[in-house]
């Protein structure tokens, strides 16, 4: 631990609780400076001890041999207590790092707004290498990725930043503190939890898919029609936002709107791969699907409610309520297939709810018997919510089983 000071070149060794303790000084000692010198040591000893996380019974770190609660802990925590704030702030190489990697992240998604996708690519590959445990650095590299078709390593990336996401929660639970704090030169990250990371893998997967199942050898008109929608991503044309700037898109292109839908779901491989890139065309499918309504495009609504876009799930989410009854068994289906994703199907529990028929609250009831208690907890709540009594039984089952989850507890207080 001996640090020599640059200003005068001299090590002064003085013994403090039968330690040899090597300290750098700013000025020669003197005996009259002894009481502040043991302070001083005192205080980086103190230091020393946070920096390392020293626990209440480890050895105390000024080497008497006692447990750091009976010897140094109370005078360590007086003395830090006087430390400036600008003392005890984390280095000043951590800060600079971190506003270095908050600066890039937002000209990262500045990129992805003003649709620089291959700008926004290359600077999501340079700094996810610089900051590996950033997830904002991968979200941009899949965004780029799928808005410019490149599904594949989407799906790759995405992969990768689920599998991370995994291991960061697991260290998270076991260490209570995450893996770029546990060092003692600590990094700069931040984290997605893997459900936020399931909804952009579902996308990618579904991107893959779609883009896979485009026809070999396209039809011309089709072609056409697909090109003249995507004029709606035109901000120049079209710079309005939100329910207006989607509301005027759907007047000015009326006419191939029309086109699509007599075309019928014959377009439908054609019209899927623009959802995943999260564009205005993407944002006129839905309506599409709910009018032609065949199994393809429902179980198309059902996955694209799956995606967590905003506008785009609701107005899938909506289309399917709108079907009733019908869309009752893809909504059983798609529970039957990717277990893996149940997570972020919560929202098609709640069109069964909405939907409200005898074989959608029989269906719900079933769904208390999920393995996953955020499931059983969301159905729970739905039935509450609807005063469904024949539920409670089996709701207090559910309890017994999964544990005292907030909804499920609600649910049961409503019922009783």
């Amino acid at each position: 631990m001996a640090k020599e000071q640059e200003n005068s070149g001299q090590t002064t060794q003085i013994p403090l609780e039968g330690q040899a303790i090597e300290l750098g000084l700013s000025r020669p000692f003197e005996m009259q400076d002894k009481e502040a010198l043991l302070e001083e040591i005192l205080t980086a000893q103190a230091q020393e001890a946070l920096k390392a996380k020293v626990g209440r019974n480890e050895p105390c770190p000024c080497g008497s041999g006692k447990k750091y609660k009976k010897c140094c802990l109370e005078r360590h925590r007086e003395l830090l207590s006087k430390v400036s704030p600008k003392e005890t702030s984390p280095p000043k190489k951590l800060q600079q790092a971190k506003a270095l990697c908050e600066q890039r992240v937002k000209e990262g998604y500045e990129f992805l707004g003003k649709r620089q996708f291959q700008k926004a690519l290359s600077l999501a590959q340079t700094w996810a290498g610089n900051f590996p445990q950033d997830d904002r650095f991968k979200d941009i590299l899949v965004t780029a990725y799928l808005q410019m078709g490149r599904s594949h390593e989407a799906l790759e990336a995405a992969e990768q930043g689920h599998r991370n996401a995994l291991q960061e929660k697991e260290h998270f639970l076991n260490n209570g503190c995450h893996s770029w704090e546990a060092s003692e030169e600590q990094g700069v990250g931040h984290v997605y939890a893997p459900e936020a990371w399931l909804e952009r893998l579902w996308v990618a997967r579904k991107a893959v898919a779609y883009q896979e199942s485009f026809p070999g050898e396209p039809q011309p008109q089709l072609i056409k029609l697909v090109k003249e929608l995507q004029k709606a991503e035109d901000v120049e044309r079209y710079p309005q936002s939100r329910e207006e700037g989607l509301r005027l898109r759907k007047e000015a292109l009326a006419n191939v709107l029309k086109e699509l839908q007599e075309a019928g779901p014959e377009a439908l491989p054609y019209l899927l791969p623009l959802c995943p890139k999260y564009g205005w065309s993407g944002l006129l499918v839905p309506e599409l699907l709910v009018k032609w309504a065949d199994s393809q495009s429902i179980r198309a609504l059902v996955d694209l409610a799956m995606f967590r876009y905003p506008y785009l799930s609701e107005s899938c989410l909506k289309g399917l309520e709108s079907l009733g009854q019908s869309a009752i068994p893809y909504l059983k289906e798609a529970f039957s297939r990717d277990p893996e994703m149940d997570p972020i199907k919560t929202g098609l529990l709640s069109v069964a709810g909405e939907i409200g028929s005898p074989e959608a609250m029989e269906w719900l009831m079933e769904m208390l018997e999920h393995p996953l208690a955020v499931i059983v907890n969301w159905v729970a709540g739905i039935l509450g919510k609807k005063g469904y009594k024949p539920a409670l039984p089996k709701l207090k089952t559910a309890m017994e089983r999964v544990g005292r989850q907030p909804y499920i507890i609600w649910a049961i207080e409503q019922l009783q």
